[in-house]
């Protein structure tokens, strides 16, 4: 008799070198704290995440994190393609060195963690000011630094409201974990803050692709648009799978041409739905041998 060791397939198989810039909630005493994996050892299989501000790294392994990263894909709650901004402050306490404060922030996926008050005073004063407002701390050592923005209150209103907007505008996109960047540049600065080139070597699989299926045509700088075509822009759009492959694809802006007659429609079947199906088809014993439009097929 031989006995097969039975494969996890709750997540995919996940490139250790693809959790670098990995960011996540790391719980710390039932108190949640933002982390990032900064550092991969290979023959020890761990890395290193840096806690907050990043003053302070913890070790951990390979298998806590692909817990870590199973854990927020069944969470239905979780938002893998989402915005992260902060909300609001809604609590704070006196460090151990009895001079500085945290802050515990609620952020726009209705998590909850604890940042340095310096950290947060730099990233948003204008919700530290409120909350200092409100909290009567404005004259407290660590707190006065707001007691300037707080001082008018019609401007402090209308400084509230454009804050609320600039974080929306330039909120940070994560998926899956992932920071996604929104041009080239800040990929590029992504890929040098994690020490890896992956954003850059997924646009340069995506323009090898480009050139392998011909799909322009070069008529050379300055030529005049030919009869019967027009002129249109092109950008990337920066992606991540859900095995944390990095994904960077050329795409034309589409309102500058009319809306196509043809259904263009693509369906895409979900994660959940994918392992509801091989559930099913694995009580029934089957084996899937492959799949039409709108199902799977189990023989």
């Amino acid at each position: 008799m031989v006995i097969m060791e039975k494969k996890d397939e709750t997540v995919p198989d996940i490139e250790p070198a693809s959790l670098i810039g990995y960011e996540f909630i790391h719980k710390i005493d039932e108190n949640g704290y933002r982390a990032k994996v900064v550092e991969y050892f290979p023959d020890q299989k761990k890395y290193i995440i840096s806690i907050g501000d990043g003053n302070v790294e913890s070790i951990i392994s390979y298998n806590e994190m692909i817990d870590a990263v199973n854990k927020r894909m069944e969470n239905e709650n979780d938002e893998h393609d989402a915005l992260w901004f902060m909300d609001s402050l809604v609590n704070h306490r006196l460090n151990s060195d009895k001079t500085t404060y945290s802050v515990k922030a609620k952020w726009s996926n209705v998590e909850y963690t604890w940042e340095p008050l310096r950290q947060m005073a730099q990233d948003d004063p204008v919700t530290c000011a409120k909350y200092a407002k409100d909290s009567i701390l404005l004259d407290l050592p660590g707190w006065k630094r707001f007691k300037r923005l707080a001082k008018r209150e019609t401007k402090f209103v209308r400084m509230l409201r454009q804050a609320f907007k600039v974080k929306q505008k330039n909120a940070i996109k994560y998926k899956f974990g992932i920071r996604i960047p929104r041009n080239f540049r800040e990929a590029v600065e992504l890929d040098k803050e994690n020490g890896n080139t992956l954003w850059q070597d997924a646009l340069q699989k995506e323009m090898d692709q480009i050139k392998a299926y011909k799909t322009f045509t070069d008529l050379g700088k300055g030529t005049r648009i030919p009869k019967g075509h027009q002129k249109i822009h092109v950008h990337i759009v920066w992606d991540c799978k859900f095995d944390l492959r990095r994904k960077a694809r050329l795409v034309a802006s589409g309102n500058l041409t009319p809306p196509p007659s043809d259904n263009a429609y693509s369906g895409i079947v979900s994660l959940e739905g994918v392992r509801t199906v091989m559930f099913q088809g694995s009580a029934k014993k089957g084996t899937p041998h492959g799949s039409c439009k709108d199902f799977w097929i189990f023989k």
